[in-house]
C-alpha cells in the first residue's frame, strides 16, 4: 500500500466516529497531550483488600469482520475524572490500528479468560477492552482476586494443569518456577512470528525490564521470554529538600555511610520528624524487598554455586545490622511492623526527612489526597555500599498458560495492553511509572510526570541498573524470603542481635533447601 493510501485510510478512520452518547469515543480530535493537559492531577482509588473474587462480564460488541467495517464501542473510565484521558488514549490506539502490520481479526470468535488482581492498575487496562474487542472480535473475561488469593489460584491452576485460564497475572519472581515445568508459554517464538506480532504495538527493545522475564540459563533455562511485563518496580530514595537543608545537608546521600549520617542529623524531635524510614515488616515482599540491596551492597550473597546459603557471613550480618540500626536509632517507633502503607504515611505527612520504597510511593507524594507535602520531595537512586549500588527489581507480568486453547488471541491481548498508549493511560491514572522507554516521550505522560520533580529520571536509572537476580528466582523463594524476613523483623524490633538473626536465617534456609532436594 502506498504512503498516500495509508494516509487516506488513517484520515477516513479518524473522521467517522461521532458522539452517539456519553462515553462513546471520538477519534477525530486534537492530540492526546491535550486531554491529559486539561485534567488536574488525579488520585488513584485505594486498592481493594477484599479476598472475595470479582468477575467482570465481557463487554458485548459487534466483532470486526472486514477491514472496511467501522469498529464502534462505548468507553467508560473506571473513574469519571479519567474519561478524557481514556478518550485521548483511544485516539492513539486507533492510529496504531490504522497502521497495523498483522491481521488483528485472525482469532475472531475466540475467548480469552484471565486471572488478575483487584489492584487498581488492572482497572485502566479493563477500560480499554472495548477497543480491543471491537478490533479483534475476541471476547475477554477477567476474574479478579486480591493478591494472596490470586497467587494461590494462579499457582494451583498452572501447576495442576487445570487450564481454567488462558492468561495469568503474576510477578517475575515466579518465571523460573513456571517456566521449568513448562506450564507457561515461551513467548520468544511468537515475538519472531510476523504474522502474530504487530511491530506498531510491540517492540522488545523498548521494554525496560524484559530480562527479569527470561528463564535464565543460570537456573537451567534457555534465556527466552516467558512473561510480558506491564510494570516495573525498583527502590527510590525520597528526600525532603527543606528538611535536609535545615540540617545543613544537600541531598541525596549516595552511600550507606552518608545515609546513616544524614539520618542521624535529621532526627529532630524538636521539629517533629525523624531521620529515616523503610519497611520493617516481615515477608518476602515487604522487608525482603529492600534488604537485598544492603546484602549486595556490602558484598554478600544469598547462596554459593551449590545453593548453600551464605547468610551467616560477615557481609550478610553487616547488612542486617545496618538495616536494624538505622531504623532503631533514627526511625519512628514501631518500624519493625512498617510496610508500604506506613512508609507512605510517614513520608507523605512529612514525619521523616528521608525514606526508601517503591516508585509508586514516590509518585503518591504528589497526590494531594494522600500527601500534605506535595511538591516538597526530590529523589535519588538507592545508596550503595563497598560493592556498589543495587536497587530492587520487581514487576507485574502477564503469561500465557500452555493449556490455553486461545494462545494467539491471548498474545494479541498482551500486545494491545503493553502498547505505549495503553501503558501511558494505565500508569498515569494509577501513579505508576511506565516500563517502556517510549512512554517517557509520550506527550501526555511527559506532561504529567514533569510535575514530579526528578522522579522520572531517577526511576529510569534505577530500572536500568536493577538486576534480574536481585532476589533468587528459585521455586522456594517465598518460603526462603518469608523466613529471612521474620528474623530481620525481630532484629529491627530489638528482640535479637544481627548475628543471631543471620544465624537463624542460615539454619532455617539451609533446611528449606535441603528439603527441596538441592543437596543430594
Amino acid at each position: 500500500m502506498s504512503q498516500e493510501k495509508k494516509e487516506e485510510k488513517k484520515v477516513s478512520r479518524r473522521s467517522y466516529l461521532k458522539y452517539a452518547g456519553a462515553g462513546v469515543v471520538v477519534v477525530a480530535v486534537a492530540g492526546v497531550g491535550g486531554y491529559y493537559a486539561t485534567l488536574p492531577a488525579p488520585a488513584p482509588p485505594t486498592p481493594s483488600s477484599t479476598t472475595v473474587p470479582v468477575t467482570t462480564a465481557p463487554v458485548t460488541t459487534a466483532p470486526v469482520t472486514t477491514a472496511s467495517m467501522t469498529p464502534t464501542y462505548t468507553l467508560k473510565a473506571f473513574d469519571p475524572r479519567f474519561q478524557s484521558w481514556l478518550e485521548g488514549t483511544a485516539t492513539e490506539l486507533e492510529d496504531l490500528f490504522s497502521q497495523a502490520t498483522i491481521d488483528w481479526t485472525q482469532a475472531k470468535g475466540q475467548t480469552v479468560k484471565l486471572i488478575c488482581m483487584t489492584d487498581h492498575m488492572i482497572d485502566p487496562l479493563l477500560d480499554l477492552v472495548p477497543i480491543f474487542q471491537a478490533h479483534t472480535g475476541i471476547t475477554v473475561i477477567p476474574d479478579r482476586y486480591a493478591e494472596t488469593e490470586l497467587r494461590d489460584k494462579t499457582y494451583m491452576d498452572l501447576m495442576t494443569g487445570t487450564g481454567l485460564y488462558d492468561v495469568v497475572y503474576t510477578g517475575d519472581e515466579m518465571v523460573n518456577a513456571f517456566a521449568k515445568p513448562h506450564v507457561i508459554e515461551d513467548i520468544s517464538p511468537m515475538l519472531k512470528d510476523t504474522s502474530v506480532t504487530d511491530t506498531k504495538f510491540t517492540d522488545p527493545s523498548d521494554v525496560m525490564n524484559l530480562d527479569p522475564c527470561r528463564y535464565l540459563a543460570e537456573y537451567g533455562g534457555d534465556n527466552d521470554i516467558y512473561m510480558w511485563p506491564i510494570s516495573a518496580h525498583s527502590t527510590i530514595l525520597n528526600w525532603h529538600k527543606a528538611k535536609l537543608a535545615e540540617n545543613g545537608l544537600s541531598g541525596p546521600p549516595e552511600t550507606f555511610d552518608q545515609l546513616m549520617d544524614y539520618a542521624s542529623k535529621c532526627k529532630r524531635s524538636d521539629k517533629g520528624y525523624y531521620g529515616f524510614c523503610m519497611r520493617g515488616k516481615r515477608g518476602q515482599g515487604t522487608n525482603m524487598y529492600l534488604w537485598p540491596a544492603f546484602l549486595w551492597g556490602f558484598g554478600g550473597r544469598f547462596f554459593d554455586e551449590k545453593y548453600v546459603p551464605q547468610l551467616d557471613k560477615p557481609e550478610a550480618i553487616q547488612a542486617t545490622k545496618f538495616y536494624a540500626d538505622i531504623l532503631i536509632n533514627y526511625g519512628p517507633p514501631g518500624t519493625a511492623d512498617y510496610d508500604f502503607s506506613e512508609d507512605l504515611t510517614e513520608t507523605a505527612q512529612g514525619k521523616v526527612a528521608m525514606s526508601i520504597d517503591d516508585p509508586v510511593l514516590s509518585a503518591w507524594l504528589f497526590d494531594p489526597t494522600r500527601s500534605t507535602t506535595v511538591g516538597e520531595w526530590w529523589f535519588g537512586t538507592h545508596p550503595g555500599g563497598p560493592a556498589g549500588w543495587f536497587p530492587a527489581e520487581a514487576s507485574w507480568d502477564f503469561a500465557i498458560s500452555t493449556k490455553s486453547k486461545a494462545k494467539t488471541a491471548s498474545w494479541l491481548l498482551l500486545q494491545f495492553w503493553a502498547s505505549v498508549p495503553s501503558l501511558s493511560y494505565t500508569h498515569m491514572t494509577t501513579y505508576h511509572a511506565a516500563n517502556r522507554k517510549s512512554c517517557l516521550d509520550n506527550p501526555g505522560y511527559k506532561q504529567e510526570f514533569a510535575k514530579y520533580n526528578n522522579l522520572a529520571d531517577v526511576y529510569a536509572k534505577s530500572i536500568a541498573k536493577a538486576s534480574p537476580t536481585y532476589r533468587p528466582k528459585i521455586p522456594e523463594w517465598k518460603a526462603v524470603g518469608d523466613t529471612m524476613g521474620a528474623y530481620l523483623s525481630s532484629a529491627i524490633a530489638g528482640e535479637i542481635s544481627a548475628e543471631a538473626a543471620n544465624k537463624g536465617m542460615q539454619t532455617d534456609v539451609y533446611a528449606i533447601m535441603e528439603k527441596a532436594g538441592y543437596y543430594k
